[in-house]
């Protein structure tokens, strides 16, 4: 249970994910417009204890003073947090409307197949995984990861449950539901529904500069710049994190996205299949995921 005070001020505009289904396109535009704020943390994780513990590789800024002081002394309409995990957290949206009633909730969902596959290619990218996509789906369905063990998170793509907490505890005005795949193809109308959602009037926007993360891919001489144990210590002992991050996003490139295996297309399809359809009953509507088109 979070306590709240009264001169507290807390975030009243949250993205809650899911993990690769564009909420880093979704943070890096809104956070450009003039009424909303997020801090220079893109994903505090303040919120989400069960699913981003301690011990994470993503590190959580998990004090409240420490919190807060994010959204100190900021004079903005809407205070934002962008971290995808509070989707897949069963606890974070009662400790969110615990102390932010009325904050306003994006969900951005992807076709579970292509999101499972995409989180272990950023996964290997960053060697947090060296196992094939293969292999891992095979341990990841016989046997259940600890929490801040890196993974590929099978379970961040059953949607259904997660998704129906956030309705039911803000219910569906509060809660702003995307679908990725719908969204990327009209970029412009997604984002004035998202600023009506807001609340916000906002004039000559550039949607041109609307960052979209293509995959990315690293060359022989940059994966052994970044596996090497000397280089990083070095440049933790001498740059700042900012920097280092900022350093090594140059060292990708623009790549062709490997192709998934049939075999492992088809497994995940059985193990989402259900979910999909529970969720689209939910939503009401069919969703636009070619894994899922015959499975109706």
């Amino acid at each position: 249970m979070i306590l709240v005070k009264s001169y507290e001020k807390w975030p009243n505009f949250f993205i809650v994910g899911a993990p690769k289904a564009g909420t880093t396109s979704l943070y890096e535009y809104l956070k450009n417009i003039n009424e909303i704020y997020f801090p220079k943390i893109k994903e505090p994780h303040y919120f989400s204890q069960t699913v981003v513990p301690e011990n994470h590789y993503i590190t959580p800024v998990r004090d409240k003073k420490e919190y807060l002081k994010l959204y100190e002394n900021v004079d903005f309409k809407i205070l934002g947090d962008a971290s995808v995990y509070y989707l897949s957290d069963p606890e974070t949206p009662t400790l969110i409307h615990n102390v932010s009633p009325n904050a306003r909730i994006i969900i951005s969902l992807r076709d579970p197949v292509e999101r499972v596959y995409s989180h272990h290619l950023m996964q290997t990218n960053n060697f947090w995984l060296q196992t094939s996509f293969h292999d891992q789906l095979k341990k990841e369905m016989k046997h259940s990861i600890p929490f801040g063990k890196p993974s590929i998170r099978l379970e961040a793509g059953l949607y259904y449950e997660n998704v129906k907490r956030y309705l039911d505890i803000f219910g569906k005005s509060q809660v702003k539901i995307l679908i990725f795949e719908e969204w990327i193809k009209n970029i412009e109308k997604t984002f004035q529904e998202i600023l009506n959602f807001l609340g916000l009037t906002v004039s000559q926007i550039d949607f041109n500069d609307i960052p979209y993360n293509e995959y990315k891919t690293l060359g022989k001489i940059s994966k052994q710049i970044l596996k090497s144990k000397r280089i990083s210590k070095i440049a933790k002992a001498t740059l700042t994190k900012s920097q280092r991050d900022s350093l090594r996003n140059k060292l990708y490139k623009k790549g062709k996205k490997p192709n998934m295996d049939e075999t492992d297309r088809k497994i995940l399809i059985d193990f989402y299949k259900d979910d999909v359809r529970k969720l689209e009953n939910s939503l009401g509507r069919k969703l636009p995921w070619k894994n899922f088109v015959d499975e109706q």
